[in-house]
């Protein structure tokens, strides 16, 4: 089946994940698929030499992607300093959750927070697979606690 324009633009093609978050009253917290002109923006926005433009990069991120359960957006560019003050430990953990469902190249991630390349895109295109319970964490928890849970 051929699609129309008007098809394509209805498809919501930018899937949820649901995240635990032990450390937010054990509170539940929605990662969506960043779109396509909002990758863009953050690419530009820190693909740079200069490493204080790198500030706020998992903050900056998340507030394109964190969510509540109908995929509307929790932050604004006005909440990036105050969600850059949680716990690095959260932080680090929903980034890495976000950019893999949003499948950025590992590479291009790892060179925009080591401020090693101009660019976000990794030269050979590969893509981070989706978390999934091979992976250190699921929903938000140590895989170890996935596997001692019933049915985990």
């Amino acid at each position: 089946m051929a699609l129309s324009r008007e098809d394509i633009l209805a498809c919501d093609d930018r899937a949820l994940m649901e995240v635990v978050v032990p450390e937010w009253k054990n509170g539940t917290v929605y990662l969506k698929v960043i779109g396509s002109a909002d990758r863009d923006e953050f690419e530009v926005a820190y693909a740079t030499d200069q490493p204080e433009k790198l500030r706020g990069i998992r903050a900056a991120f998340l507030s394109k992607t964190l969510c509540d359960a109908e995929g509307t957006l929790l932050f604004t560019k006005r909440d990036i300093v105050a969600l850059g003050e949680k716990s690095t430990i959260v932080m680090e953990r929903l980034f890495d959750l976000s950019t893999a469902h949003s499948h950025m190249a590992a590479d291009a991630v790892d060179d925009a927070k080591k401020n090693s390349e101009p660019a976000l895109s990794d030269a050979s295109g590969s893509l981070l697979p989706l978390p999934s319970e091979d992976e250190a964490w699921q929903n938000g928890k140590p895989q170890s606690e996935v596997e001692s849970l019933p049915n985990g």
